[in-house]
């Protein structure tokens, strides 16, 4: 019963979390521009079947490189079985490591670009993608550097986040409301780099 009321929650949170970036992502490229939270839910609504396809694209996509560098490290493994050096193993998982962050670079920032043409275009997931596959790869090079940025700060904003966490009590009540409050701060600076990211983007 647990894990139905998990599995439940987490499809809620992920619909949600694409509702959100969709209305983002619609009021993002003219960032002059004023929008009430009206307007600001519609554009999410009618942007949310593209999202949605876009974020399964995008898990597609992930799930096929980690599946295929977890292929190459299994086949790469047992073809250096017999070498001698003891240092084989960790090469072959530091490449796939590094091959992996690459591609997880990639993935976000031609995910996020995807999702701001079609914000802005007004065209589908298919063209949205192939768009953003050519323009992070060959149309602006400070795309992967600017998803790298981005990526790096929330990272850093996560650890920050756990390392003060571990030090709030959480067996009084005010350890409790101190911990929550704590935990919104992290949601709030979520949502603002996640607004950021957007902004940066579309410019």
């Amino acid at each position: 019963m647990l894990a139905v009321v998990a599995l439940v929650m987490i499809v809620v949170r992920m619909a949600f979390s694409i509702c959100l970036n969709a209305g983002v992502a619609g009021t993002a490229y003219d960032p002059r521009s004023a929008v009430m939270l009206s307007e600001f839910w519609r554009r999410g609504l009618r942007l949310y079947p593209v999202f949605a396809r876009l974020w399964l694209l995008a898990m597609t996509v992930t799930a096929v490189i980690l599946a295929a560098l977890a292929g190459a490290a299994v086949l790469l493994t047992r073809w250096l079985s017999e070498s001698p050096s003891e240092m084989t193993y960790s090469y072959v998982l530091g490449g796939v490591a590094l091959l992996a962050a690459i591609g997880l670079i990639l993935v976000v920032a031609v995910h996020d670009h995807a999702r701001l043409y079609a914000a802005r275009q007004d065209v589908g997931a298919a063209r949205a993608y192939l768009w953003a596959f050519w323009f992070v790869l060959w149309g602006d090079l400070r795309a992967p550097w600017l998803a790298l940025a981005l990526l790096t700060i929330g990272v850093v904003f996560w650890l920050l986040y756990q390392g003060v966490a571990t030090f709030l009590p959480a067996t009084s009540g005010t350890g409790v409301f101190v911990s929550i409050l704590w935990g919104e701060v992290l949601l709030q600076g979520r949502a603002l780099l996640r607004v950021a990211a957007f902004v940066a983007q579309a410019e």
